[in-house]
């Protein structure tokens, strides 16, 4: 079962990890072959990393993006209102 889950803005988790200590990190199955700047960190805390997906469709990064990009051009059109 998933005790948590946490948002976090920067590309890097070990700050939001630091606060949790998880056994477990997850991560999306689009960086299965990249490099995770947070992996030294769970090493170091013994937690384990897994993967899931991929998935079909847009990753949540996707759609968070398109979020802020809806949320930007609202803010400008009521500023010139």
């Amino acid at each position: 079962y998933v005790d948590r889950v946490i948002v976090f803005d920067t590309p890097d988790a070990t700050g939001a990890l630091m606060k949790v200590l998880p056994d477990v990190w997850i991560k999306g199955g689009d960086w299965h072959d990249k490099p995770l700047p947070e992996k030294a960190f769970c090493e170091l805390i013994g937690c384990q990393i897994d993967f899931i997906g991929p998935f079909k469709g847009p990753h949540a990064s996707d759609i968070a993006e398109a979020i802020a990009r809806r949320w930007q051009k609202c803010q400008k059109q009521s500023l010139s209102a």
